[in-house]
């Protein structure tokens, strides 16, 4: 992990298998590569990842970038099975198949109703408000995403409200700023400063630069 907040990885020089999970975080992430790799992503919806850990999610995950394998060494052997097949649909069908067998539950309702209400609000609803429809204390609600998340309230509703703000973006074809904000930000200037604090990029900018992959949601700026 280098300093300024990204990655540097280099191929080995014979196949070696390497699981890394990043969390979800404010910071824009840059990665280092050198030489030929094979990724495979797995996308966790919101609290997705917690079903298929029996430890604490913040003491298993205490970095941005985690170099860790918390699902065990049968994971490790499904995952060099999954890269011996070059079918994409053979490699979803052996990974959901171990998910499936992973799956430990994930029952604490405070977290569950508390991301779900974020969400439903696209990251509108304030943390007082959110712990008044919850009937739970404030602190106790900031206890529960620093435990089970490792963000605070306020942090996560940022970062939902990009994402809806990123995928209005998306359906336009001319980024219509003044619409995107007025849904989701007090005016244009915050919408395109806190746009500029998360991307480094204006929002115009950072659409031209950036490619999505597939059905993962994460975009990516390519260059050499």
């Amino acid at each position: 992990i280098l300093p300024d907040f990204s990655v540097e990885v280099s191929s080995a020089k014979k196949d070696s298998l390497k699981v890394v999970y990043s969390k979800l975080y404010q910071n824009l992430g840059r990665v280092r590569i050198n030489g030929k790799f094979v990724k495979i992503g797995v996308v966790f919806q919101p609290l997705g990842i917690q079903h298929f850990i029996k430890e604490v999610y913040s003491e298993v995950f205490s970095k941005p970038i985690n170099f860790t394998n918390p699902f065990g060494l049968k994971f490790n052997e499904v995952l060099d099975q999954v890269f011996l097949t070059s079918i994409i649909s053979e490699k979803a069908n052996l990974l959901d198949k171990f998910f499936q067998q992973q799956c430990l539950g994930f029952e604490e309702e405070r977290i569950i109703g508390a991301v779900n209400k974020i969400i439903e609000s696209k990251g509108m609803i304030s943390v007082s408000a959110l712990a008044r429809d919850l009937d739970i204390h404030r602190k106790t609600l900031l206890r529960l995403f620093q435990k089970h998340l490792d963000c605070s309230v306020e942090e996560y509703r940022k970062l939902v409200r990009f994402r809806f703000a990123l995928e209005k973006i998306q359906q336009q074809n001319n980024i219509n700023l003044t619409t995107v904000s007025a849904e989701h930000y007090y005016d244009q200037s915050d919408f395109i400063k806190q746009f500029k604090k998360l991307t480094q990029l204006s929002p115009k900018k950072f659409m031209a630069a950036v490619s999505k992959l597939g059905d993962e949601d994460t975009f990516w700026n390519f260059y050499s």
